[in-house]
């Protein structure tokens, strides 16, 4: 999916839900993108989200639940009230090179997902303004 430069402006719930693998979204802005902006399930993988504008979704900026390798990189992500980026049940996520500011925590990483660039992730990525650190 490549937007062009195009907006989503207002959701219901989710502004992009994949299911499928190797899907691509990329350059597409999203405002008030309602629960959240994109959405990655199992049984996606190879997943790319790069160059997207999020901001001001209800909880989330961008979440992966139970997806594989997938690649998170060069996304503004702002006005999150509490995750600007979420990992829950994922494996394999790259998560490089966005700008996450003004949200709850940047960055959360649950128990039971990965992240292969976890000791570089603060370096890899720019954090201002969130409410609870900058990464969890």
């Amino acid at each position: 999916i490549d937007g062009n430069g195009k907006t989503i402006d207002g959701a219901n719930k989710y502004a992009i839900d994949i299911y499928a693998p190797s899907v691509k979204v990329k350059n597409l802005t999203i405002t008030n993108g309602g629960y959240l902006g994109i959405r990655i399930n199992d049984p996606a993988e190879n997943v790319i989200i790069t160059g997207n504008t999020i901001s001001d979704p209800d909880k989330y900026g961008i979440e992966l639940t139970g997806e594989s390798n997938a690649d998170i990189n060069g996304n503004e992500i702002s006005g999150s009230p509490e995750y600007g980026i979420f990992l829950n049940n994922s494996s394999i996520a790259t998560i490089t090179n966005n700008t996450i500011n003004n949200s709850g925590i940047a960055i959360f990483v649950a128990k039971n997902a990965s992240i292969d660039n976890i000791d570089d992730l603060p370096a890899d990525n720019t954090f201002s303004d969130n409410e609870e650190g900058n990464c969890d």
